[in-house]
């Protein structure tokens, strides 16, 4: 009975209302647009140790087996027939030639299934066609935008990369089978949204996460009311802009 009440809950997802469109925050850390079969992953990193110890034996090799895994599996539980990469792929361009064939023939897979658009930025023309999909420098969608990096004025109607937002808060006291207050990590990454541009957190890891509340958001936001999804192991939640600290 607890195995299937926790099952339930790795699956909450939280709605985000985005310029008049629907979309729902994963707990992975992935965005899923249900009206256009859509899913939209951020700076996945296949192959760069971001959340795995670079020295450990096989550490690279894991994560991007987990990431693409990960993928393959909203893939076959939300309907998807569109998937939205953006932001960076690899730390080094050669990292692509580490790739395990099996992962590379997992993703080769995935991508007979649906159509793949990598949105890298400048970067896009130097990914080489080892990753296979669409490669572009940036990319819109039944008038949404989609960037590897925000634009650093006000703007409206994007979705982006390359910021890697973190909620930082009071320990988070939670058990999501009993309902009982737990010990909890404060600080986790998070989607954050104004309404009309949202940005990102990294596709399964918070290493390297920047806090929204950091100077680096302002021009980007501005001193608009702030709508945050935390990303956590089981769930999305929100966060009330109040309950936010700073550091």
């Amino acid at each position: 009975m607890e195995t299937q009440l926790l099952q339930q809950v790795i699956h909450t997802e939280e709605h985000i209302h985005l310029c008049g469109k629907d979309f729902y925050a994963h707990p992975t850390g992935a965005l899923i647009w249900p009206a256009e079969e859509t899913l939209v992953v951020a700076d996945t990193y296949l192959r760069s140790g971001y959340v795995l110890n670079a020295l450990m034996a096989g550490a690279n090799k894991s994560f991007a087996t987990s990431i693409i895994k990960s993928i393959e599996g909203l893939i076959s539980t939300h309907n998807i027939k569109q998937v939205i990469a953006l932001g960076r792929v690899f730390r080094r361009l050669d990292d692509t030639y580490h790739l395990d064939t099996e992962d590379l023939t997992r993703l080769y897979a995935i991508q007979k299934k649906v159509d793949w658009i990598w949105v890298a930025g400048p970067m896009a023309r130097q990914l080489p066609n080892l990753v296979g999909g669409i490669r572009a420098a940036h990319f819109s969608h039944a008038d949404i935008h989609f960037c590897a990096s925000p634009k650093r004025s006000d703007t409206t109607n994007e979705i982006a990369a390359g910021m890697y937002p973190m909620a930082r808060t009071e320990p988070i006291k939670f058990n999501p089978i009993t309902n009982e207050e737990l010990e909890g990590e404060g600080t986790k990454p998070c989607f954050v949204s104004n309404g009309k541009r949202l940005l990102m957190p990294a596709f399964g890891g918070k290493l390297g996460a920047k806090n929204i509340l950091g100077d680096e958001f302002l021009p980007l936001f501005g001193y608009d009311d702030l709508l945050i999804q935390v990303v956590d192991s089981y769930k999305t939640y929100p966060v009330p802009h109040h309950a936010l600290l700073a550091g």
